[in-house]
């Protein structure tokens, strides 16, 4: 009986007419649990970061006509860099002077890189207003004390 039911089985699925690449792939699916290789694991589908600048070239004449343009594109006088100068703390440097050359590793070298290096400095100028709101800064001046208004009313009442 066990192998009339494999031969049954076998010639059930050689007889599965396969219309679309998702019915190919269950069927195949079905295929291999039926043999007992047990549940298949599917790799995630890679997703690609999204490439502002390429969105922007391509979209340009759209992003000219849009009313809120400047939401979209980025402020050029947004940010100032600068280059720090790594000044030594030591007599004598901690990294050998040979060092550099004798470094088989990539990252042997890159490690030598960081304490040999200048440091490149990135200044935003609205940096102040990308925490959340409780923390933007505040340029009105904050009185000690509320100013006394004086009404016309006040004032007749007083010469009375």
């Amino acid at each position: 009986n066990a192998g009339k039911c494999r031969t049954s089985s076998r010639s059930v699925k050689k007889e599965l007419v396969i219309e679309s690449p998702l019915q190919r792939k269950d069927a195949a699916q079905g295929e291999e649990e039926a043999e007992g290789a047990g549940p298949v694991l599917a790799k995630p589908k890679l997703i690609e970061p999204l490439d502002y600048e390429n969105v922007i070239v391509q979209k340009k004449t759209q992003i000219l006509n849009d009313c809120l343009r400047e939401m979209l594109l980025f402020p050029y006088d947004d940010f100032q860099t600068a280059t720090l100068r790594r000044q030594g703390r030591y007599m004598c440097s901690t990294v050998p002077a040979d060092a550099q050359e004798e470094a088989q590793s990539l990252f042997v070298t890159e490690c030598i890189k960081t304490y040999n290096s200048d440091w490149h400095l990135v200044n935003y100028k609205f940096e102040d207003y990308s925490g959340e709101f409780r923390q933007l800064p505040n340029k009105v001046a904050k009185l000690d004390k509320l100013p006394v208004h004086v009404y016309e009313v006040d004032e007749e009442v007083d010469k009375d």
